[in-house]
């Protein structure tokens, strides 16, 4: 093999080897350019060196005779390198880093250490703390393999300058010792900052590093929006709302970095923040991508809807718009053409992955994981919050332990990276309206909207009995799908005719889930036993409301589905008691509602008790006080392994139920059972892509399939892999049409 030959990448039929030098500048060049984007000194230097030396751990023996070997004979050659050699490469760039740069000028020692992080990191995951086992015979064999090479590259880029200015000389003649790191420490009097900025390094690399095979750039926002289809001239909210968003167009500050558009449920929110995206685009020169955050895929996909049936975009624009969730990763344009949107958008695509959209549309969970995960998946998103817009909906759904720090990080990521943020909800929570400055609506209309919205209140001890059916619509929402069950179950008994009657929950199969909503939004009489599944943002009316005792915020979300055009004259929001059980909700939160829902009389005195309520919660909530606690000590150590596990654990730890394939018919079982027992048979393993081929004919089971005695009627070879899927021939037998996967609670 000639030296002139290291390459970064295998030669592969139909794809040209890039030589290894090649790809170390273009990464490294491509880097630099992307941290030029922000206000980050320490990340400009640290991404540009990161991404000329992120691979040149790929000298390892093993990388460059595999490289060469032909396409057909490559495996066979794999099984005999891996006995010779480690497969890694990672840490030995990083060793190669700690050496070449060392005393190289302008990059101090907390630069080097970065460095070093973010490049141990790169194909995994992020921490401030790099661990080296005890060296084998293979290692020592590996890392001198490694040496030899690196002085066979060091002649091939002796007139390179990005190269010859490193130091050679200590990497070739201390690369042979047992590696050792330091840990990554705060460098300055903010190491939150510091912890950001990492991030923001690490994610420059990445976006680099996993777009160095793909013709790409950074976008530059230019969307316009046509509000004009959102305004419903008959309604009789019409004029306020007209009011309100003049209003608010008029007092808005574009220069703020974190906004609040505050207002109660129904005066038009969505199209006061639509409106306001021309502004930013007018007073903020470089802004590059606008997102919408919502915490629930109801509310993105009622959000879908409205950009495409009352088309605010035009269809051009609508290629610019990406989709991002657990379901569908792709632009608009391609999920409304799709008639097979489950299994549409599967495949992993760097502008996608990346965001690198001009808009995207996806759901709060992922900009928490964006912000606070050090896996390198997520943190590949990270860089493109810079020169953003962010507006996140209904942000009194975050968790209150998290806030403190979240608005931290939003303010980091506009101070540092160019970006502004707009939270928008009808309710806000005491640790963001102590902290920034709330535009309240004027007294006038503020009057004039809770006299025409007003709605009754009234407190149930208990529900002895189900509420009777009536010829409107009526939504009964319970905590627990056990509850929900239960309910159903009464009422179905005593009703023979269940055209009209929908149960919605997590056991039901996505896709079912979408289709029963949109079934229930076109119709009159519809009797909707649910849980919280449609308590939050989702357009969609109900003349009655019978809702378990919830902690405020969520009272006042479901208050906002009950007579949202005031249909319905002074209509009643029934809230009951059933066993007194706080779960799943916080119970400080909940009995200091029960407290106050006792009391209230309709919706105008349950807004007015919501700021005392969220203020008591606040300081009496001392778990909450931990959290935030712990969360913020270890986000000031770099604990970036340790920040991810504790944000997983506290706000997606609901979302651990197991999960189930249910395909909606025997023919498609058999298709995807097919599909995916080959994929076993060749040891591959359930990815996020194979996943999302099927996400949308997922359902949670309540419990683990054992516990629940029901591993007979499950595919026996492919839940050796954790993939749940029943056998040909039991799909009815796992699941039920009208309670889905809730037929299980016991």
């Amino acid at each position: 093999m000639s030296s002139t030959d290291f390459l970064s990448h295998p030669k592969d039929p139909g794809n040209e080897a890039k030589l290894l030098v090649t790809h170390l500048k273009e990464v490294g060049e491509k880097a630099s350019r992307l941290a030029q984007e922000t206000r980050f000194e320490r990340a400009k230097i640290a991404s540009e060196y990161a991404g000329l030396l992120h691979d040149i751990g790929k000298l390892n023996p093993f990388y460059q005779d595999l490289f060469h070997t032909n396409f057909e004979e490559r495996e066979k050659k794999k099984q005999e390198l891996r006995a010779i050699y480690q497969q890694q490469h990672s840490l030995l760039s990083a060793w190669g880093a700690k050496k070449l740069l060392k005393n190289v000028r302008g990059v101090d020692a907390d630069t080097l250490s970065l460095v070093i992080c973010i490049v141990a990191a790169h194909h995994s995951q992020l921490t401030n703390d790099i661990v080296v086992e005890d060296p084998n015979e293979k290692a020592v064999r590996t890392q001198k393999g490694t040496l030899g090479n690196l002085e066979r590259f060091r002649h091939v880029t002796s007139s390179i300058q990005e190269f010859s200015t490193l130091e050679w000389e200590k990497c070739l003649a201390e690369f042979g010792f047992p590696m050792i790191f330091n840990k990554l420490e705060p460098w300055s009097v903010d190491p939150v900052s510091d912890f950001m900025e990492a991030s923001v390094a690490f994610s420059a690399l990445l976006q680099a590093d996993r777009g160095s095979f793909h013709n790409w750039d950074l976008p530059r926002f230019d969307l316009r929006f046509n509000t004009l289809g959102m305004v419903n001239a008959s309604s009789l909210f019409s004029p306020l709302r007209t009011r309100f968003q003049n209003w608010y167009s008029r007092i808005h500050k574009y220069s703020d970095e974190i906004s609040v558009l505050h207002a109660p449920t129904g005066l038009g929110k969505t199209k006061v923040f639509l409106d306001l995206i021309s502004g930013y685009y007018e007073s903020l020169p470089s802004i590059r991508r606008v997102f919408y955050f919502s915490p629930l895929l109801a509310l993105t996909d009622d959000f879908e809807r409205k950009l495409i049936d009352q088309k605010i975009l035009d269809d051009a624009s609508q290629n610019d718009v990406l989709i991002y969730n657990h379901l569908y990763a792709g632009s608009l344009t391609n999920k409304s053409e799709s008639h097979d949107s489950y299994s549409s958008g599967a495949g992993w695509n760097f502008e996608t992955e990346s965001f690198n959209f001009k808009f995207v549309v996806t759901t709060t969970q992922r900009l928490i994981m964006t912000l606070y995960s050090n896996g390198h998946s997520d943190k590949l998103k990270l860089f493109s919050l810079a020169n953003s817009l962010l507006i996140i909906d209904e942000v009194q759904v975050i968790p209150k332990f998290l806030l403190p720090s979240f608005l931290e990080l939003l303010g980091i990521v506009c101070k540092k990276m160019n970006a502004r943020v707009l939270l928008v909800s009808a309710t806000i929570p005491y640790e963001i309206k102590s902290k920034l400055r709330i535009n309240e609506i004027p007294p006038k209309l503020s009057i004039e909207y809770y006299r025409l919205a007003r709605k009754k209140v009234k407190y149930h001890s208990s529900l002895n009995r189900p509420p009777i059916r009536k010829e409107d619509n009526m939504l009964v929402m319970l905590n627990t799908r056990r509850k929900a069950k239960g309910m159903f179950d009464v009422v179905s008994s005593s009703n023979d005719d269940r055209r009209d009657l929908y149960y919605l929950s997590s056991g039901i199969r996505k896709q079912t889930r979408r289709d029963r909503i949109e079934s229930i939004r076109a119709k009159n009489g519809a009797y909707v036993i649910s849980t919280q599944v449609l308590e939050a943002g989702i357009d969609i009316s109900f003349h009655e409301v019978f809702r378990e005792v919830a902690p405020l915020d969520s009272i006042i979300q479901v208050m906002g589905r009950l007579s949202r055009e005031a249909e319905v004259l002074m209509p009643t929001l029934h809230v009951f008691n059933t066993d007194d059980d706080h779960r799943p909700y916080n119970e400080l939160e909940y009995r200091e509602s029960v407290k106050i829902l006792k009391k209230v009389q309709d919706s105008q005195d349950l807004y007015q008790k919501l700021p005392g309520y969220y203020k008591k919660v606040s300081d009496l909530n001392a778990s909450n006080l931990g959290l935030t606690s712990e969360l913020r000590r270890r986000l000031s150590n770099l604990d970036f392994r340790g920040v991810s596990e504790l944000v997983f654990k506290e706000v997606f730890s609901d979302e651990a139920d197991e999960t189930v394939i249910v395909p909606q018919d025997e023919e498609e079982l058999k298709r995807i059972t097919l599909d995916l027992e080959r994929m076993v048979d060749e040891g591959s393993r359930m990815t996020r892509v194979t996943f999302r081929k099927y996400a949308a004919l997922t359902a949670s089971l309540p419990r683990d399939p054992k516990r629940l005695g029901i591993t007979d009627i499950l595919n026996d070879k492919l839940m050796t892999r954790g993939i749940i899927l029943p056998k040909i021939g039991n799909l009815s037998d796992l699941y039920d049409e009208e309670i889905g996967l809730d037929k299980w609670l016991k």
